[in-house]
């Protein structure tokens, strides 16, 4: 059995199979030899006794019916002996094919060569004796030819028929001698392999069970140990087949198991254990979520609070986008006078500028009667010269002449105080020159601050715009608040009624690891 240790059940079994299979399959092939030679012995006993006898009577009906119609022909009325002519002729027809026929199925034997020479006399007999003295209605002369010339060769040619017929009976009888010896010889020869066939398989079939049994009542008392909670026996079968793997993972399913359940001790104590810590836990969840409910009340009034502080808050922050509209307005206006009153500036700064030099041409003109004042003055003076060298001639021109140069000296002090006139307005119209520039300098500063007080003004609507939104969201964030603080408080009692179920899991778990401990203590792992 060394041959079939790693070799499979399917394996084992097919072997007991094929080993009977084997002895079945050579005494089938042996019956079926043993039928082909019968077979082959009918086909001659048939076509040697059964079809070629048939023939043989065949042939020998048909020389009996000639012989028949050779007798009727004679006998017959003068207008019938033609017919009974014609019958002797196909007779003979007949039996020449049924000779030809006989023959073929003899293997073209000369069993028939005799019988056919004998009858070819007895056919040219009685074609020139007997056909002859029938039509010339000669009765006796045909009797007389018939009994001592055709009836001895029809005898002879009867004889050789029989003759026939003895030996062919005889090849018969040895032939079904030889099929008889050769059946009997098949089912001997067949018996035998059969016998031995079945022996090995019943012989291979016993050791291949008594194997498997073996193996599978190793493995069975191992099963009906772990039945009773023993983990430590293992089974100890060698080889390959399904039955040691059935062994081998038996083994390693024990070993795993055995693991298993340690594991589940241990798992079972840490189960215990974390059960405490669970109860523990769910005791301070309790008291959180007692005290998580109290708390949710304070903060439910404090977001009530907050949501009104918030609502007045955005109410404020309305009113206070209103009045920043209104300074954003006035602000616009005040940059749009600013702007007009540095345009103003500008102009009277270019009018004092144009009076300046109005003032500087006055000056110019002064200066021109100044000189003409003193050349009067000199002239005057000329005439009064002149006048005084006239004599009394001269004094009406000498009056001209005082009252000119007085005139002339009036028009010099006129002039000259138009000249410090006019550098007094000169003088204060440089300084209003100054005066407007330093004034058109602050008006520009004024215009950039109300410019960047119209800007500020404008960011400050606009934020005071985002702060109103965000009060607004603030508020109904508010009013959510409230809403959560309110869902918060279901769920801090959901929490409470959850730990009270958490205490309830963890006496569960407790009572549950117990009965871990119960279970693995019926298995022995050593």
């Amino acid at each position: 059995m060394g041959l079939l240790d790693d070799r499979s059940v399917r394996a084992k079994i097919f072997s007991v199979l094929a080993v009977a299979s084997v002895g079945i399959v050579a005494a089938t092939v042996m019956t079926r030899v043993a039928l082909d030679n019968m077979g082959a012995t009918s086909d001659v006993l048939y076509e040697r006794g059964v079809a070629a006898g048939l023939q043989e009577s065949l042939v020998h009906q048909q020389e009996i019916k000639v012989r028949m119609d050779l007798m009727a022909h004679v006998a017959a009325l003068p207008g019938d002996r033609a017919a009974w002519a014609k019958a002797i002729t196909e007779d003979e027809a007949e039996l020449d094919a049924a000779t030809a026929k006989y023959n073929a199925l003899a293997g073209n034997s000369t069993d028939l060569a005799e019988f056919t020479l004998q009858w070819g006399q007895v056919r040219d007999l009685y074609g020139k004796l007997l056909l002859p003295a029938a039509e010339a209605g000669d009765s006796a002369g045909w009797w007389e030819a018939y009994t001592k010339r055709v009836q001895p060769e029809i005898k002879q040619a009867v004889a050789e028929l029989d003759g026939l017929e003895a030996r062919r009976d005889a090849e018969s009888a040895a032939q079904r001698a030889d099929a008889d010896s050769v059946r009997s010889s098949g089912e001997l020869w067949t018996l035998v392999v059969l016998g031995l066939a079945l022996l090995a398989a019943v012989a291979l079939g016993v050791v291949v069970t008594r194997r498997i049994v073996r193996q599978l009542g190793a493995v069975s008392e191992v099963l009906l140990g772990l039945s009773r909670g023993d983990l430590t026996a293992r089974v100890r079968v060698s080889g390959g087949d399904e039955v040691a793997r059935m062994a081998g993972s038996l083994n390693d399913a024990l070993d795993s198991v055995g693991s298993a359940l340690a594991e589940i001790g241990q798992s079972a104590g840490e189960l215990r254990t974390a059960a405490g810590r669970v109860a523990s836990t769910s005791g301070r969840m309790a008291k959180d979520a007692d005290s998580g409910r109290a708390r949710t009340g304070e903060v439910a009034e404090s977001a009530a609070s907050v949501t009104t502080n918030v609502q007045s808050v955005a109410s404020g922050s309305q009113e206070m986008s209103v009045a920043v509209s209104a300074i954003a307005q006035s602000a616009g206006k005040a940059v749009r006078v600013v702007e007009q009153a540095v345009t103003a500036a500008a102009g009277t700064a270019e009018t004092v500028s144009r009076l300046g030099v109005s003032s500087s041409e006055i000056g110019a003109v002064v200066k021109a009667i100044t000189a003409i004042a003193e050349q009067t003055n000199l002239l005057a003076l000329n005439a009064t010269i002149e006048a005084a060298r006239a004599g009394d001639a001269g004094k009406g021109f000498a009056v001209v002449a005082g009252e000119v140069k007085d005139l002339a000296q009036e028009t010099a002090k006129a002039t000259e105080d138009i000249s410090r006139r006019v550098e007094a307005i000169q003088a204060d119209t440089g300084a209003a020159v100054a005066a407007i520039a330093e004034i058109n300098g602050i008006i520009g500063e004024i215009n950039q601050h109300q410019l960047t007080i119209a800007s500020a003004v404008e960011e400050q609507e606009a934020t005071t715009g985002e702060m109103n939104r965000n009060l607004a969201a603030a508020a109904s964030g508010s009013s959510d608040i409230s809403t959560h603080i309110a869902e918060v408080a279901a769920v801090a009692d959901s929490v409470a009624e959850g730990a009270g179920d958490t205490r309830s899991a963890a006496r569960d778990l407790s009572l549950l690891s117990a009965r871990l401990n119960a279970l693995v203590s019926r298995f022995r792992t050593e």
